[in-house]
């Protein structure tokens, strides 16, 4: 899997650009009081990835049973945890 989006710099800042498609995220428009406006911008690239072109790592959630998370970092089979 390639780039998802390249970075540029115009004269109102840092932007990602879709690869894809015309999309872009200015980085300037995220809030700084919520972390990084980068990560923000680059969190908002892949959003629009998974969404727009199906492309982009797809996250499964891990369970909240911590014996069952035992289980998978363990290597147990369903049937025997």
């Amino acid at each position: 899997m390639g780039p998802m989006y390249t970075i540029s710099k115009d004269r109102d800042g840092i932007v990602l650009i879709c690869q894809d498609c015309p999309h872009i995220e200015r980085v300037s428009v995220f809030n700084l009081s919520l972390g990084s406006q980068r990560t923000q911008a680059a969190l908002a690239m892949c959003e629009h990835n998974r969404t727009a072109h199906k492309k982009g790592p797809m996250l499964t959630p891990l369970p909240t049973n911590s014996t069952s998370l035992y289980g998978i970092v363990r290597g147990i089979p369903n049937n025997e945890r």
